[in-house]
């Protein structure tokens, strides 16, 4: 009788040390779990046109765009535990960019948990004014995004009719960017009314796709006021928006693009991923 009672009582001491060391490593393992997932957590989120989008002028050929890039170099540092979301369009435009994503509500929770946010945009802003003034002047539509054929045919016919060039150079010189200006706000403000205090916002700035190509040089002196004029307005709300600007003005992107002149090719991508990860790395020191 005493024997079994023993028995029973070992039998319940082992059953009560096998319960404790379970819930124990449950404990243990939830612990960990709520560290890789909360506390430990990076979530980043970049939003822009096709630039970041990776956009490739070959179907046999896949761009990863430079957020992918950046995406690979944190985790990196920071492990699996990073989190990407991309909101990112072929041919959007700063008002594109308020209407289509910045207005959804789920793209405003997932500003809300980021801790980094990169924008690219502005270029698209260009290029549609671009087509307008060849419609303006020529009576027909442009291939806008393909930019040599744009270009080489708005030299070919200006080289034909001298004043054709001094009418686009006025009209150029007329163009405001106060529409543009108010796109960009209308983007900070959502980004800034959504985001974390502790969240990092990093720009990019635009660059020249002609650069000094022979042939375009005098195309490129209002190509340049132009781009010049918006990468002001990028640069001027830094302060206002607490964002930071990658500067890849001079940056040599015009070596550096696709078949079309104004994609960033491979190494491209590179250059772009690299000044935003530097100026990220460079305020964590």
């Amino acid at each position: 009788m005493k024997a079994k009672m023993r028995g029973r009582i070992f039998g319940m001491l082992i059953i009560a040390l096998i319960l404790c060391i379970g819930a124990a490593a449950a404990f243990m393992r939830g612990g960990r779990r709520d560290v890789g997932m909360d506390e430990a957590s990076f979530h980043y989120v970049a939003l822009g046109d096709s630039i970041p989008n990776g956009y490739s002028v070959s179907e046999e050929q896949d761009m990863e765009g430079y957020p992918r890039i950046l995406t690979e170099e944190l985790r990196e540092v920071k492990g699996d535990s990073v989190s990407f979301s991309e909101y990112t369009k072929n041919g959007i435009t700063a008002d594109g960019l308020c209407e289509r994503y910045l207005s959804d509500v789920k793209v405003q929770e997932e500003i809300k948990n980021a801790d980094l946010v990169t924008v690219t945009a502005g270029a698209n802003d260009i290029l549609k004014r671009c087509r307008e003034l060849y419609k303006e002047i020529f009576g027909e539509d442009a291939k806008v995004q393909d930019m040599e054929t744009f270009f080489s045919a708005f030299q070919k016919r200006m080289a034909e009719n001298p004043e054709l060039a001094a009418k686009a150079a006025e009209i150029m010189k007329g163009w405001r960017w106060e529409e543009f200006e108010e796109d960009w706000k209308r983007m900070m403000d959502s980004i800034q009314k959504n985001r974390k205090k502790s969240c990092r916002v990093i720009v990019t700035t635009l660059y020249n796709p002609v650069g000094e190509k022979e042939g375009f040089r005098m195309l490129n002196l209002y190509i340049e006021q132009q781009i010049g004029r918006v990468n002001d307005i990028i640069m001027e709300y830094q302060e206002v928006y607490g964002y930071q600007a990658a500067d890849i003005r001079e940056a040599g992107m015009e070596e550096h693009l696709q078949a079309d002149g104004l994609h960033p090719d491979g190494d491209g991508q590179r250059i772009i991923a690299g000044r935003v990860w530097s100026l990220f790395m460079k305020e964590r020191l």
